[in-house]
C-alpha cells in the first residue's frame, strides 16, 4: 500500500485503515458464528468464505508490532550530581578538542549535543561519563551516581560470545529465564534471538540488547550517543516515549529531528573546541546552520 504525505500523515491514515480492517473482520467473524449456530456451515464452507473475503480485501488484521522501552525510576540525588569546571581535553599538546567547558547536569536535565562531525561531541560525552580524563580542569560526580551509556559503537562493548539472556542476567544473577525473556521481548527482540550468541545478531538486534541492559542498570543519567542509528521507527517512537517518562537526566548526541524536538531537549553546540548552550529550538538551529553554509 502506498500513502501520500509525510510520516505523521502516514501513521494517522494507517491507524484509520487498521481500525476499519478490524471492524470489517469482526463483522465477518460474527457472520460465521451465526451461520455455525444454525448448523449449516462446515469448515470447508468457512475456508471458502474466508478466501472470498480476502479477495475483497477483508482479511485477518496482522498482529500489531509493539515495542516498549521502560527506564526504571531512579532514586533522587542531591545536587549537583555532575558538573565541569573549565575543562580542557587534548590528544596533542596545544590542540584542544574541547576547551573552557563549564556546565552542570542534574536529574531534570534534557540536553542534546549537536555540531558537525569532528567537533568533539563524543569526546565531550566520554569526559562527562568518565571514560576520558580532562587534560585540564575538573569534573565532579556524585558518589552514588549511576550512568546508563548507549554507545553508537556498542559492538565494541558487548560480550559477543554470550547470548542475550546470559548478558542481561549478568547484571542481576537473581533474574529467572522468563524474566529475561520478558525484558528482551518487550523491547522487540524476537524470541529466537534470545538464546544465540550476540555475535550472530543484526545491528538492530544488538541495539535492543544494549537498551535492555541499560534498563537493568537503573541509571540516574542516560547518555545516548546516536541511539536511533540501528533502530526501526517503532522502536525510536518507544525510546522517545521512555525518555519523556524517565525522571532522571538525559544527554543525547543525535541528528534525529524527531528525537530532539519530541523530547524537548536543550541544544548545546560543539564548535571549534567550545561547547555552548544554543538559545533557540531545533528549527532555529537548523536555520542557523543553513545561514552559516550560505555565508561560506
Amino acid at each position: 500500500h502506498y500513502y501520500k504525505g509525510n510520516y505523521t500523515k502516514f501513521k494517522m491514515q494507517l491507524k484509520q485503515d487498521r481500525n476499519k480492517l478490524v471492524k470489517e473482520w469482526e463483522k465477518f467473524l460474527k457472520e460465521v458464528k451465526v451461520k455455525r449456530k444454525k448448523g449449516n456451515l462446515t469448515k470447508k464452507d468457512v475456508d471458502k468464505m474466508t478466501k472470498k473475503k480476502e479477495g475483497d480485501g477483508v482479511f485477518k488484521p496482522p498482529k500489531e508490532y509493539q515495542v516498549k522501552v521502560v527506564f526504571p525510576e531512579p532514586p533522587q540525588l542531591s545536587r549537583p550530581i555532575l558538573e565541569t569546571h573549565d575543562v580542557y581535553f587534548e590528544y596533542v599538546q596545544d590542540s584542544p578538542i574541547v576547551k573552557h567547558v563549564d556546565m552542570g547536569i542534574d536529574m531534570d536535565t534534557r540536553m542534546t549535543i549537536v555540531g558537525s562531525n569532528g567537533n568533539g561531541k563524543t569526546t565531550l560525552m566520554n569526559l562527562l561519563i568518565g571514560l576520558l580524563n580532562p587534560s585540564k580542569g575538573e569534573i565532579k560526580r556524585h558518589s552514588a551516581l549511576k550512568i546508563g551509556y548507549y554507545n553508537q559503537h556498542f559492538v565494541d562493548t558487548l560480550p559477543l560470545d554470550m547470548t542475550a539472556i546470559q548478558y542481561i542476567n549478568s547484571f542481576d544473577g537473581s533474574l529467572k529465564p522468563e524474566e529475561c525473556h520478558k525484558y528482551l521481548g518487550s523491547i522487540g527482540l524476537e524470541s529466537y534471538a534470545h538464546k544465540i550468541p550476540i555475535q550472530n545478531l543484526s545491528g538492530g538486534q544488538k541495539a535492543r540488547v544494549v537498551l535492555a541492559s541499560i534498563q537493568q542498570y537503573e541509571p540516574h543519567l542516560l547518555f545516548l550517543d546516536e541511539p536511533t542509528n540501528h533502530l526501526d521507527i517503532e522502536t525510536v517512537d518507544a525510546l522517545i516515549e521512555s525518555i519523556n517518562d524517565f525522571s532522571g537526566g538525559v544527554i543525547v548526541i543525535s541528528h534525529d529531528m524527531e528525537l530532539i524536538t519530541r523530547t524537548n531537549c536543550e541544544l548545546w553546540v560543539c564548535h571549534d573546541g567550545y561547547v555552548k548552550k544554543f538559545n533557540g529550538d531545533y528549527d532555529d538551529y537548523y536555520q542557523h546552520v543553513i545561514d552559516d553554509v550560505l555565508d561560506d
